[in-house]
């Protein structure tokens, strides 16, 4: 199952929350896909920073773009898109990322 997706302005980054895939952390976890050159890559988990062994949803940005907001554990958690680009930059090359809006306005 998947659902609550969160789609940037350009369409080139999508952040969405799935249920039992292999590699989840726990009941639902927030993944992500970047669409470069009309192709989008195979989703990947958010990892264990923002993922927990709940169930994690709702992903938003901000429409600054400065603020990644979701729920986790019963709660509204938040970080800065600079640590979400952080994050998901270690998992890309720099060629995907330099053609998508999210990782033009976060270097």
């Amino acid at each position: 199952m998947e659902h609550d997706p969160w789609i940037a302005p350009d369409e080139s980054l999508i952040i969405f929350t799935s249920v039992n895939r292999d590699d989840s952390f726990g009941e639902g976890d927030l993944y992500y896909a970047i669409k470069t050159n009309g192709e989008w890559t195979s989703a990947r988990n958010l990892g264990n920073r923002i993922n927990t062994p709940t169930y994690e949803y709702c992903s938003y940005i901000t429409p600054d773009g400065k603020y990644f907001y979701f729920s986790s554990e019963y709660d509204v958690k938040w970080i800065s898109t600079n640590n979400l680009a952080e994050e998901i930059r270690r998992k890309l090359s720099s060629s995907v990322l330099q053609s998508t809006w999210f990782f033009k306005t976060h270097g």
